[in-house]
């Protein structure tokens, strides 16, 4: 966050720095987050992460709504609660089968954040364990995530987090070892 507040500081109209807005809406920083993501306003992208950022904030049916301006039918479909319960069943197991498969860890992430905030409680810790197993580090933002809620309590949820903490430590261990 440090560097992103640097580069925006030096290059105040940069759309590349929009992505800096995740670091501040996973350490809890939804408003600081979405000043980065105005530096894309008006695109789907930074609609996509409004929507997020109100999942954050606990406004579903609010993202709902930003992610059918998005251009994301599915996303809205599970908040806005269009269709049957089955067919938004099937929407959810789709979007979790989508982002497993995502290259992107921190897609992943995104996923698990969505199905939990939907309440598919296994699509969930499936995707963060997912996250982690591909070394994304989601800890410690997982214990401030309130989509987690749901699921903090979950034996499964914390065997994850004591993962993500255990392979922290490693890449902390192993880049100090390389430092000068």
């Amino acid at each position: 966050m440090k560097e992103c507040e640097t580069a925006l500081a030096l290059d105040p109209h940069n759309r590349s720095l929009r992505s800096c807005g995740n670091a501040f809406r996973y350490s809890g920083r939804p408003d600081r987050a979405r000043d980065f993501y105005r530096l894309d306003a008006g695109s789907n992208w930074a609609r996509l992460y409004e929507g997020m950022t109100l999942l954050w904030e606990r406004k579903l049916e609010d993202a709902g709504r930003a992610f059918a301006s998005a251009g994301e039918p599915r996303l809205a479909q599970l908040f806005l609660r269009t269709g049957t319960p089955e067919e938004r069943d099937r929407t959810a197991a789709k979007v979790g089968a989508d982002s497993v498969q995502d290259i992107d860890a921190e897609q992943r992430l995104e996923g698990a954040i969505v199905l939990s905030d939907f309440g598919d409680a296994a699509g969930a810790l499936r995707l963060l364990r997912s996250t982690v197993e591909a070394n994304y580090g989601p800890y410690p933002s997982m214990d401030r995530n309130p989509s987690f809620d749901a699921i903090r309590k979950e034996p499964e949820f914390a065997a994850i987090r004591a993962e993500a903490i255990r392979r922290q430590k490693e890449f902390l261990a192993k880049r100090n070892a390389a430092a000068p």
